[in-house]
């Protein structure tokens, strides 16, 4: 079972789209800097620059379904990482 989820996730990572790992993504990236000048100006107009064409027109209810959907994503990927190193546990009721 270890091997098949090692499997998944080397496969997952290979064909993940190189955009995944940018700068821009980081905490020390242009996109946190300009975040973190927006909130002290309470102005996001220089956020917008950072919004793909496609999602301009997106609602923020669509935005809260991404962030919850994303959440999820980045805890199940978390559950996947926890049993692949410490190894998975037994839930049969056995303690």
């Amino acid at each position: 079972m270890t091997a098949l989820i090692t499997l998944g996730v080397t496969v997952g990572l290979v064909t993940m789209d190189k955009a995944v790992f940018a700068h821009c993504d980081t905490l020390d990236g242009p996109v946190v800097k300009e975040a973190q000048f927006a909130l002290e100006k309470g102005d996001v107009t220089g956020l917008l620059k950072w919004v793909r064409k496609e999602r301009a027109e997106d609602s923020v209810e669509a935005g809260r379904e991404f962030v919850e959907a994303y959440v999820q994503y980045v805890h199940f990927i978390e559950g996947i990482h926890n049993m692949v190193t410490k190894g998975a546990e037994h839930q049969h009721g056995e303690k």
